[in-house]
């Protein structure tokens, strides 16, 4: 009896090594499977992203890959320092032609050049075609400019008629996203509801110049002048003008472990012109300071 339950078992056991081989047929047919790309650049701050894998050819079973990395020779990235891969085994079915490397970036504080790293993946039941990809992560600590965007409270004083009241707005600067754009790290825009009284508010919209050297860590924001700015029905219009023509420009600088300014303050001692076209100044525009919204 004990022989004859121990056969039993091992017939089990054989059985379902027999399920489990069948659930995983590796391929035997020709397929080719290739990373889809041979570089790929992302932000530090980018979080998950994936790395595609295609297969082409014919299939009778499943493809296994194993994904492996390595830093690049100048400044690379450090696998669990500042990049985490998620899954080193994929398994493709026969019934599916693509699947993807999921990556996840670290993002610190540390300004640094682009980090860079290669991807390198292996294959069982298909051959390789482009078996790499370099992986660049740009650091987005470097250029200050994304982290400008958001909300902020915009004070300042207003002279009217020999009248001079406080300015208050909850301001919102936005910028461009493309980095391949040509206003990239160079421009924002300020969009600020009743900025102005009139006699009626005004909504003002203007543009900054943007600047920042990561080698002092001091960077400039400055309202660019001769910009129409505001409008009230289709024939009024004001712009801003300076003296000299100049922008208003406020000097900022990184704080202790780089973190980033919660105020920017502009100089006190210069005017920027509220003025229309063919009627002159309509107010006169000082003492601005800006403090983030959190």
């Amino acid at each position: 009896m004990k022989y004859i339950k121990l056969f039993m078992l091992l017939a089990v056991a054989s059985l379902f090594a027999a399920c489990s081989d069948d659930d995983e047929i590796v391929n035997s047919a020709t397929a080719t499977i290739s990373l889809s790309s041979p570089s790929i650049t992302v932000k530090e701050s980018a979080g998950y992203f994936n790395v595609p894998i295609k297969v082409t050819g014919k299939r009778n079973g499943d493809v296994k890959v194993i994904v492996s990395a390595s830093p690049a020779a100048t400044n690379g990235a450090v696998e669990d320092t500042n990049y985490l891969i998620t899954d080193k085994t994929i398994t493709i079915p026969a019934t599916d032609s693509v699947a993807n490397i999921q990556i996840k970036t670290v993002d610190d504080d540390v300004i640094n050049d682009p980090r860079s790293f290669t991807v390198t993946i292996t294959a069982e039941g298909a051959t390789l075609g482009n078996s790499k990809t370099k992986v660049v992560l740009r650091d987005n600590d470097a250029a200050f400019y994304e982290k400008f965007m958001g909300k902020w409270h915009l004070t300042g004083k207003e002279l009217r008629n020999k009248v001079v009241s406080d300015i208050s707005s909850d301001v919102t600067i936005t910028g461009e996203t493309n980095e391949f754009a040509p206003n990239y790290n160079h421009i924002l825009t300020c969009e600020a509801p009743s900025l102005v009284n009139i006699g009626v508010t005004l909504d003002c919209m203007w543009h900054f110049r943007y600047s920042f050297d990561k080698d002092t860590k001091t960077g400039t924001l400055g309202f660019i002048m001769d910009e129409q700015v505001a409008s009230y029905g289709t024939s009024y219009t004001w712009f801003f003008e300076t003296d000299d023509g100049e922008d208003l420009t406020a000097t900022w600088a990184l704080g202790d472990k780089d973190s980033f300014p919660t105020k920017i303050t502009f100089p006190a001692d210069k005017i920027i012109y509220f003025y229309q076209p063919n009627a002159g100044t309509w107010a006169r525009l000082s003492g601005f300071e800006m403090t983030r919204i959190k």
